[in-house]
């Protein structure tokens, strides 16, 4: 731990802590030479270890008996701690990355939160090389949520919260964590990549319906393009579902997916991860271009600023997003990897799926798809529930709910947000969230 206590940054007036934990020291361990490893016992592990960065705030409310929320990073490449200082965390870095302002909606209004950076190379996460593969980076998760569980003083009930990419971790470290008979309340998806084959379907191909027939945003694609990725799309699934089989045919099945369901759009100049946000120039990266990351370049300023860093006790910079990391895993976004859902459902793990109705990347239609495909003891209820408007404190809808049992299994489209609702619709994403933890339904 390099710092905890008030007076740092972000919200001065809470307790806060940040650190570098070592996920897994051992894994550079087998893979040296004696005469290396002899060396490396000798500087004692720290040069070799993989280390997870991890900030945490307390919660403005009660952090005796408040939930305690650990945030997953996007991506795969984007660090989580970009939302801890312009999505959802307790501040927001200004636009000339010099300074930052306090966030009202923050999460940890009525939540412990901790965001933490991962894989190695993202953020300020560190490592002697990248791991080898997702099933590594998830073990790693797996330590950090497991350290922190066990040697922190939050008691409050447990939550993981994943991002687009992270939403392929979260049922795998659910998973590990349920089979270590580690206490987890819910798991919250936002605009999530979960499940390819039932976010791409072979009945419904909802990234062709979301790009023309969608009612959230007006058609991005003609109708020529359209019949041409609905011809397309089932090539895609069936390369999906060779990939499952044969993890050497994902990165074809990944670039051959997107050529399909991305490139259309680009192509038109219209922003993936928002459709109703044109790109004037679509090869672009940020701040113009269609492949936005959600990573504005006033974070990357502002966490590398010598105030920043020597606050951290760090001399590492910082990756708000590290394109070899993400080459590297994006091709595991298309294994199917939420087989312990029911099992987790079954056994009282809540789950919520929060999206913003005008994302691309994981539209809304593809997230409801896998929620009302899940196989488990209610699903024919939750079939049968009806989508309810949610309101806010004035009585505006803000988008739709359909939920059972007071909220243990919910899907919530949120009105006019695109990939992180938290950012373009922090007040309602705030409600909903603390509406799930309190069972406000």
């Amino acid at each position: 731990m390099l710092r905890m206590g008030k007076g740092g940054l972000c919200d001065p007036a809470v307790n806060q802590a940040h650190g570098r934990y070592k996920v897994d020291p051992k894994r550079s361990n087998k893979q040296m030479r004696l005469g290396e490893l002899r060396e490396w016992e000798e500087r004692w592990c720290c040069l070799w270890s993989f280390r997870y960065f991890f900030w945490t705030f307390e919660s403005r409310n009660d952090p005796a008996s408040d939930p305690v929320f650990i945030v997953l990073s996007p991506g795969p490449g984007s660090a989580s701690t970009v939302l801890a200082v312009a999505h959802n965390g307790p501040c927001t870095v200004n636009p000339d990355g010099a300074s930052a302002k306090n966030n009202p909606y923050a999460w940890t209004t009525k939540a412990n939160v901790v965001w933490l950076d991962h894989p190695v190379g993202v953020g300020y996460s560190t490592g002697s090389s990248q791991e080898l593969d997702e099933g590594e980076v998830v073990t790693n998760v797996y330590n950090f949520v497991k350290y922190f569980r066990n040697y922190t003083r939050y008691e409050g009930a447990l939550y993981i919260i994943g991002f687009s990419f992270a939403g392929h971790i979260l049922p795998q470290v659910a998973k590990m964590m349920h089979q270590s008979k580690m206490a987890l309340e819910g798991l919250i998806f936002v605009n999530a990549k979960i499940d390819p084959l039932s976010q791409y379907a072979y009945e419904y191909p909802f990234y062709p319906e979301m790009a023309f027939k969608s009612t959230t945003t007006k058609p991005v694609i003609s109708q020529v393009q359209y019949k041409e990725m609905v011809s397309s799309m089932r090539d895609c699934l069936e390369q999906i579902k060779a990939c499952n089989y044969q993890s050497a045919l994902c990165r074809t099945a990944d670039l051959f997916c997107r050529r399909v369901a991305y490139a259309p759009v680009k192509a038109n100049g219209y922003n993936l991860y928002d459709l109703a946000q044109t790109c004037p120039h679509p090869a672009d990266q940020l701040p113009r271009g269609c492949d936005n990351q959600e990573n504005p370049p006033n974070i990357q300023k502002y966490m590398n600023s010598p105030t920043v860093k020597q606050f951290f006790g760090i001399t590492d910079n910082y990756f708000s997003f590290n394109r070899t990391v993400y080459d590297s895993l994006k091709k595991y976004g298309l294994l199917k990897v939420d087989q312990s859902i029911p099992s987790l459902l079954e056994a009282g793990i809540r789950v919520m799926v929060i999206a913003g109705d005008r994302d691309y990347v994981c539209n809304y239609l593809g997230l409801k798809n896998w929620m009302l495909g899940m196989g488990w003891s209610k699903q024919e209820a939750f079939k049968s529930a009806p989508d309810v408007p949610v309101k806010d404190n004035t009585g505006r809808e803000i988008g739709l709910r359909r939920s059972i049992d007071r909220g243990h299994y919910t899907f919530v489209q949120v009105y006019a947000a695109g990939h992180d609702p938290t950012r373009e619709k922090p007040q309602e994403t705030l409600r909903l969230v603390n509406d799930f933890v309190s069972r406000n339904f």
